[in-house]
């Protein structure tokens, strides 16, 4: 839905942009790439996607191990609580103590469970905190370079503005058809 809005948007403007540019506006042409097809076939993007994920997968089985940890503590929990349950209704628990005794191992177990847990959430996120920055710091390169392969190709094209078929973004616009200080002249 915010793809259909943000296209919308971009030939609003650009029709708003023609309405003041009509000397100019026979002149301008369009173009377009499609991202997603220049990212599935340059050698470049496959490396940094494979590189990403060997990146993830230093992280998986420390992931893997805390579910795990997590998944039999579950487990053990819930039988504990399914034996001191029994333990209660059977009259087995005859003493306050030992119905103290029992509700005390029951709620450290529950606390160590939420803590694996806690423990488990925060480690997801910090991986994909990790993940992220990572494909930051590896893609900036690679769409720099595509952006400026598309501003020079757009330019020896003689194209206006060049768009994204896969987001539906300006990717190139011509410079002279920049009209944001003169709107912001109008709104003050």
């Amino acid at each position: 839905m915010k793809n259909i809005f943000l296209k919308a948007g971009i030939f609003i403007a650009l029709f708003i942009l023609s309405g003041f540019a009509k000397d100019s506006y026979a002149q301008m042409k369009f173009g377009y790439v499609d991202s997603e097809v220049i990212l599935k076939q340059l050698p470049e993007a496959i490396q940094l996607t494979t590189d990403l994920e060997a990146f993830r997968d230093k992280f998986l089985d420390t992931l893997r191990t805390k579910a795990l940890s997590y998944k039999e503590q579950d487990s053990l929990f819930a039988i504990a609580y399914t034996d001191a349950q029994q333990k209660v209704e059977s009259g087995a628990v005859k003493s306050n103590e030992e119905l103290k005794a029992l509700n005390d191992q029951i709620s450290n177990m529950r606390m160590n469970l939420a803590q694996l847990e806690e423990d488990l959430k925060n480690y997801d996120q910090y991986v994909q905190q990790e993940v992220y920055n990572r494909r930051q710091e590896l893609s900036k390169p690679l769409y720099d370079k595509i952006n400026k392969t598309i501003e020079s190709l757009a330019k020896e094209m003689g194209l206006t503005f060049v768009l994204d078929k896969a987001s539906g973004g300006l990717l190139y616009g011509d410079k002279n058809f920049d009209i944001t200080f003169k709107v912001l002249d109008k709104l003050k």
